[in-house]
């Protein structure tokens, strides 16, 4: 066994009682009449230890890895992909570090594995070769950073630069090839996330889980309010934990991107306005760009049908160059962290926001494109709805959506009182297309009690399947016809265990399916009492 502590052994066994007109089965000549060996007959072994040696770094911190022998996602004809119905070889998780190593039972003729990290920050699926009787893999953790020596994109000087002043599009930043950011050198911020902080914000839109649940089963829309509690709003008056009143006039307000799960390029950006005077449509905010390409590397983990952009995954055979999007041209990684800006009313800009200001968000689906060849600047970025896969602008301000779809999401994280966003930009409801967080400093300035806040998510136990068929010959290892349909019996095993490896229970159940025997044979298995907690039937 992989996992070696016990706490609970389920056990069902079937004696299978089989007809037969001929000697005892217990008699150990009974139909022995065959001079070959064991050895001379062919190898029945159909499974084969493999050592596993994996290296996420630290956004692997705890993460669950499962090993597939067959690609686990499918991808329809607009590039959506789904996970498909099938369950994984083998699962453990990795440590504190990161880091497993450990031995696997596969399927002996498994030489292609595809390993999955559940984790955010890391790659969706990676392909990787069994070689030697083992597999090794390690991350490259790559990071958002200033990218040096490519041309400016972006016209005017900091620290607002200009993208459209017809449609009041600004930016914060400016940016080269693939939109690593060239311009402030300071701009990009490592918020230095603790793993298991990630690890319950990710369990929150998991439905509890640490595997991803499918789109179709993934539900966050409870997590919908009205506007005035999903935008942020700089309070005038906090309470500390005292239960102290204190005055606000104003706050530093940070912007931290966690995850994209999208197939999209898609473009981020804010817009504030007075507390309470709303506009009536989003031409009367100026909008300013975060991210012109909020894009992390290895997320979509396959090409598209016609072998075209795979987005900063590992690139495809036969792939040409004006398609390559290598992974350590992703412009973005979990964590990067910016210090949004306010301009006054006499045009000077400041990085604090005045109390009784409310921020919004808006993401362009697609805005940054896929290139065609080459990547867009600013006066690339064809801001109309349709081109080249741009779906139009998603709003926090439901009402500026034009399918009139709320695809925004706000929780309130009450140990940190950070808000975390989630975004959706498609038809399902996992609203995990694109997630950051806001906080602000001081605290307690974006505090809203109406806001959902993190429900509790209790640790679920991951559980795994091993499935097969057990073929019997009666008179095996001394010869005889060999067929091996004497006894067949389908059998199940089922492994649960914690986020510590502990396994907490195995459940085996046996079905016998055929009796092709003319002994009177009997089934049976055994255990290794030293290893069993409570033991039923």
């Amino acid at each position: 066994m992989r996992k070696t502590t016990f706490k609970t052994f389920v056990l069902f066994s079937a004696t299978l009682w089989m007809t037969s007109c001929v000697d005892d089965v217990y008699n150990p000549n009974s139909g022995k009449n065959s001079t070959k060996t064991a050895e001379e007959y062919f190898d029945f072994t159909t499974r084969a230890d493999v050592d596993l040696n994996v290296d996420l770094g630290s956004l692997g911190a705890y993460a669950l890895i499962e090993i597939y022998t067959e690609f686990p996602y499918e991808v329809s004809e607009n590039g959506s992909y789904t996970k498909r119905d099938i369950e994984a070889k083998f699962k453990i998780y990795a440590d504190k570090s990161g880091r497993q190593s450990c031995k696997m039972t596969l399927p002996k003729d498994a030489t292609t594995l595809y390993l999955c990290p559940n984790n955010w920050g890391l790659p969706i699926c990676e392909t990787l070769k069994v070689e030697n009787g083992s597999v090794n893999y390690t991350y490259t953790e790559t990071r958002g950073i200033t990218a040096l020596g490519t041309r400016s994109v972006s016209s005017g000087k900091g620290p607002v630069y200009v993208v459209d002043q017809g449609q009041k599009m600004y930016s914060l930043c400016q940016w080269g090839e693939h939109s690593c950011i060239t311009a402030p050198t300071d701009y990009l911020l490592n918020a230095g996330l603790d793993a298991s902080w990630i690890k319950k914000i990710q369990r929150t839109f998991w439905n509890g889980q640490d595997e991803r649940p499918n789109n179709t089963t993934m539900d966050n829309s409870k997590f919908i309010t009205d506007v005035t509690h999903i935008n942020t709003t700089i309070a005038q008056y906090a309470k500390n934990e005292n239960g102290t009143t204190s005055t606000i006039t104003e706050a530093a307000i940070y912007f931290t991107f966690m995850e994209e799960n999208a197939w999209n390029q898609n473009t981020i950006g804010y817009y504030y306005y007075p507390q309470g005077e709303v506009p009536i449509s989003p031409d009367a905010v100026k909008k300013f760009i975060i991210f012109p390409n909020a894009s992390t590397a290895g997320n979509v983990p396959f090409v598209m049908l016609n072998n075209e952009n795979e987005k900063y995954a590992s690139p495809a055979a036969n792939t040409s160059p004006q398609w390559l999007y290598r992974r350590l041209d992703a412009p973005l990684a979990l964590g990067n962290k910016v210090k949004l800006l306010f301009e006054k009313e006499d045009g000077t800009i400041t990085d604090k926001f005045p109390a009784g200001y409310t921020i919004g968000y808006f993401l362009i689906s697609n805005g940054y494109g896929n290139g065609y060849g080459k990547d867009h600047t600013p006066n690339d970025v064809n801001l109309t709805p349709g081109y080249m896969g741009n779906l139009g602008y998603i709003y926090s301000n439901q009402a500026w959506n034009s399918n009139g779809k709320s695809s925004f999401v706000a929780i309130t994280d009450s140990e940190t009182e950070r808000v975390i966003y989630g975004i959706e930009d498609g038809t399902d409801k996992s609203y995990e297309d694109m997630l950051f967080y806001i906080e602000a400093d001081p605290k307690g300035s974006i505090y809203d009690p109406e806001r959902p806040v993190i429900p509790p998510v209790d640790d679920k136990p991951v559980t795994e399947l091993h499935a097969g068929t057990l073929l019997f010959e009666d008179i095996w290892p001394s010869g005889g016809d060999y067929d091996m349909n004497d006894v067949i019996i389908e059998y199940s095993r089922t492994v649960t265990f914690d986020k510590n490896n502990v396994v907490t229970e195995i459940k085996d159940t046996f079905t016998p399916v055929w009796d092709g025997a003319q002994f009177l044979n009997a089934f049976a298995y055994q255990i290794n009492a030293a290893q069993v907690g409570q033991l039923a039937l």
